[in-house]
């Protein structure tokens, strides 16, 4: 179906600048083969087609991203933090907060976030497992996507 396409059989030319150009003039943003074209794009592009796809939310949301890159969380972790990023700082929290349907996806985001690019347990922890001192200042890498996620409002179950 999507093969016989013809800005399909443009989209397997070119850099990801032209196929993400060709994309945004060709293909209607309520378009079913958008999904099919982005998946395209990330076979070829990995990581950093997800980052531009940024451009085509709500058509793309993170639960497609999420199904693309099922096998590296850390893509798509880059993928959310990006597009977080990608709106005004006093409307990143209420638009992170419009994401997160199910609510379960908090604690999932959370762990992922905290989990990944984060310092080295030897840095945090001593060999009882007990915090060292000063490891809450450490870097870590999606320190801004944790604090909002900690910060949204949720049940007292979900805060514990």
């Amino acid at each position: 179906m999507a093969s016989s396409n013809p800005v399909y059989m443009e989209m397997e030319k070119g850099d990801l600048p032209t196929r993400l150009k060709l994309l945004d003039d060709e293909v209607p943003f309520d378009s079913p083969l958008l999904v099919v074209y982005a998946t395209r794009l990330y076979e070829k592009f990995g990581e950093s087609a997800l980052r531009s796809l940024i451009k085509f939310y709500p058509s793309i949301l993170p639960s497609d991203i999420i199904q693309l890159c099922h096998h590296h969380p850390a893509e798509f972790l880059a993928y959310l933090d990006s597009l977080v990023k990608s709106r005004p700082e006093d409307q990143r929290s209420s638009f992170l907060e419009s994401l997160l349907q199910p609510e379960s996806l908090r604690l999932d985001w959370l762990l992922l976030a905290v989990s990944l690019d984060a310092p080295p347990s030897t840095s945090t922890m001593d060999d009882e497992g007990y915090p060292r001192p000063h490891s809450h200042l450490l870097s870590w890498g999606y320190s801004q996507l944790i604090l909002h996620l900690i910060k949204l409002p949720a049940d007292f179950i979900t805060k514990e």
